[in-house]
């Protein structure tokens, strides 16, 4: 569990046991019925971007992760995961069609 808040600049910051402010101090663990200046609490960075719209990664964040430099090989990196994902949209497509065909044929 941290604390996460969306700054105006679009940077996502994450407390991971406070946030000492001369206005308040939040802390993990604690209960609150608000969370002061933007702050949320969630247990991981992907439902923080969830909760603040953010897309699941960027592509300035994708390519430091993955040490690329030119924005050329990230475009080929997302490009195969598209298709990745594609596929297997499709393949559960055609589970449960088969799924369904077999409770179709067992009737």
């Amino acid at each position: 569990m941290s604390f996460w808040k969306l700054q105006n600049d679009g940077t996502l910051l994450e407390a991971k046991n406070a946030v000492y402010s001369p206005k308040y101090t939040i802390k993990i663990g604690e209960k609150y019925k608000d969370l002061p200046d933007g702050w949320q609490e969630h247990e991981t960075e992907a439902d923080a971007r969830e909760a603040f719209n953010l897309p699941s990664i960027n592509m300035i964040e994708l390519m430091e992760e993955n040490g690329v430099a030119e924005e050329k090989e990230i475009q080929k990196i997302i490009k195969i995961i598209q298709i990745v994902d594609k596929n297997a949209v499709l393949k559960e497509e055609i589970f449960k069609k088969e799924k369904f065909l077999k409770q179709e044929i067992e009737k």
